[in-house]
């Protein structure tokens, strides 16, 4: 019971932030940036992939560097910037090339 509701705990967040970028879009709200609170710059270049699919590569992403060290994790998400296509492209752009400059959290 308690990994199904960590699961869901977190594809929860993952639905209200698109929720977010879609009000951002409405302009019902605006976003000053983004904090990731998983440590390691695989978090923050997901966040990334995640603002420029929504057409907001230009918001601050800043980072957990001192947190919880080997959280459970039950969906990792990381990998998702390291997908390619066929081809050997990256199957979603970025707009960060160099993420040890994201701000310490």
């Amino acid at each position: 019971m308690a990994q199904g509701h960590q699961r869901l705990r977190r594809t929860i967040k993952y639905t209200i932030i698109i929720k977010f970028y879609r009000y951002q879009q409405q302009e019902k709200c605006k976003f000053l940036g983004v904090v990731v609170n998983r440590e390691g710059e695989e978090c923050a270049a997901c966040a990334d992939v995640m603002n420029t699919y929504f057409n907001h590569g230009s918001l601050p992403i800043g980072l957990v560097r001192n947190g919880i060290k080997n959280p459970s994790v039950w969906i990792n998400y990381k990998a998702l910037p390291t997908y390619k296509k066929s081809d050997g492209t990256p199957m979603f752009a970025h707009s960060i090339s160099d993420y040890t400059s994201s701000k310490s959290i």
